[in-house]
């Protein structure tokens, strides 16, 4: 509700007065006699009034009859949406009551607008109306730290044109709600935007919205708070239009976790098949098929992998194959590519992010030894990235 002291203007000729319909101005005193609306239907040759029932344009120079009074359209800014009319009549009103009609190609409508006790009152204004789509508002989200999440908003534009729409991504830095925009500084706590441009606020892509347009705007944002906190996250539209109230989605509630060493081997064994002594390279069994896959969960930190094994021993002839003689590869099922197993650790693969699968593949070169079965360990090791391996 916007508060405007209706009060009879300046007389400029017996029984008549000069009122300015005045789209910006919302801070009236008392004695400026402006009418204020949020916004004015004008275009070039026309504003239009509701006469009694009658929403019919009235033209330049052209009056109307309301309320025993003779309304005339006297001038207009098209910069400034004003409109000047003269109202003239045998007695004039303590109070105007004016009703603006709606028209769909207007950039705002007023629906039912009166004056009731000096007070402008049911006034209909274009509005913003907004839905959070990610995260999810009806369930906590949990982000491991220092991962990323991706924050997606749409906006449409209800009631008549909305002029160009803007959406800013924010989180609750001091109250329950979000109340500040998410920085944009890499490593800034609790978050931060994390792309090659970033940016808190958003234009629309498809600016300036018309009646019932929408826009999606995504942002991707890093969770660098600490462990075991939880924020709201939500984004607020506005519109460069003033009158158009500004308009927040919903609350999406995010939980920032500390991530653990989570993943699994795709197989439990590798086998090499009955070879001749003085053979080699001799390919693993699932190597053709790409069988030897090691996949990082989803929540897992990112993950440095290690590999070391042991002798291939046959302890009825108390034999040995040596662990050198075992070679495994990370990149392709090429044995020039691979190197020696080995009896201290060796990286296998660095800085590998959840939710991804890696492969590997393994030969072995025959020495002259003894026939039989020669068994021995691999290890694989996934720790935090960073950190040392065992």
């Amino acid at each position: 509700m916007i508060a405007a002291d209706i009060t009879p203007g300046v007389q400029i000729e017996p029984n008549s007065l000069v009122i300015t319909l005045s789209a910006y101005d919302r801070n009236m005193s008392f004695d400026e006699k402006t009418f204020v609306f949020e916004e004015i239907e004008i275009d070039s040759t026309e504003v239009r009034f509701k006469n009694d029932t009658d929403y019919s344009p009235i033209k330049f120079n052209s009056t109307f009859s309301f309320n025993n009074l003779n309304i005339t359209l006297i001038d207009w800014n098209l910069t400034q949406r004003n409109v000047t009319t003269k109202v003239s009549g045998a007695t004039l009103p303590n109070f105007l009551y004016f009703n603006i009609s709606r028209n769909d190609s207007s950039p705002c409508c007023f629906n039912q607008t009166n004056v009731v006790d000096g007070y402008l009152n049911d006034y209909c204004v274009s509005h913003l109306e907004t839905l959070l789509f990610i995260p999810d508002t009806s369930r906590i989200t949990n982000i491991i730290q220092n991962k990323t999440f991706t924050v997606n908003a749409t906006v449409y534009c209800r009631d008549s044109d909305c002029e160009n729409v803007y959406g800013t991504v924010m989180y609750n830095l001091s109250s329950l709600n979000p109340n500040t925009p998410i920085n944009v500084t890499q490593g800034d706590k609790p978050f931060y935007i994390q792309e090659s441009t970033p940016l808190a606020m958003k234009a629309c892509p498809t600016n300036p919205l018309v009646k019932d347009e929408f826009c999606n705007i995504t942002w991707t944002v890093n969770a660098t708070g600490n462990v075991n906190t939880a924020w709201k996250i939500g984004v607020l539209f506005n519109s460069s239009y003033a009158s158009i109230q500004p308009n927040n989605t919903l609350n999406a509630t995010v939980s920032i976790l500390s991530c653990t060493e989570d993943f699994n081997l795709t197989w439990s064994s590798i086998k090499f098949g009955l070879l001749n002594p003085s053979s080699g390279p001799n390919n693993a069994s699932g190597n053709s098929n790409n069988e030897y896959n090691i996949s990082v969960n989803s929540g897992s930190c990112d993950l440095d992998f290690y590999i070391n094994g042991t002798d291939l021993t046959n302890t009825t002839l108390n034999s040995i194959i040596g662990v050198e003689n075992v070679t495994w590869s990370n990149t392709s099922n090429n044995y020039s590519e691979s190197f020696n197993l080995s009896s201290t650790v060796s990286a296998l693969k660095s800085s590998v992010s959840q939710s991804t699968n890696f492969t590997t593949w393994y030969w072995i070169n025959v020495p002259p030894v003894y026939a039989g079965y020669y068994n021995g360990m691999i290890y694989i090791f996934g720790v935090k990235n960073g950190q040392n391996p065992p």
